[in-house]
């Protein structure tokens, strides 16, 4: 399994599509974002301006958060979670 950042291709799919969203989308895609523990975990760093960015491995992008705004079964993603990387937690 690699892991590693985001490959570049998704930060090319992510940028080509923030032309797309005003400010206010935007914004509304930030708070959603900080709520998850992959932004979480860097939070004090990010805030404190000690890093721009942070790399996290594709399997932390699993995670579920209470009432998860996604609608996300924590179940579901669990299972995922194990069938991408092979293992149980």
């Amino acid at each position: 399994m690699k892991k590693g950042p985001v490959g570049s291709t998704t930060l090319d799919v992510l940028n080509e599509n923030l032309e797309y969203l005003d400010e206010e989308d935007i914004n509304q895609l930030v708070d959603l974002t900080h709520k998850y523990p992959e932004w979480k975990q860097y939070e004090n760093d990010f805030l404190n301006e000690v890093r721009k960015h942070a790399d996290i491995e594709t399997v932390e992008l699993f995670s579920v958060i209470q009432n998860d705004p996604l609608g996300v079964d924590p179940k579901r993603a669990e299972i995922s979670r194990e069938i991408f990387c092979g293992c149980e937690k």
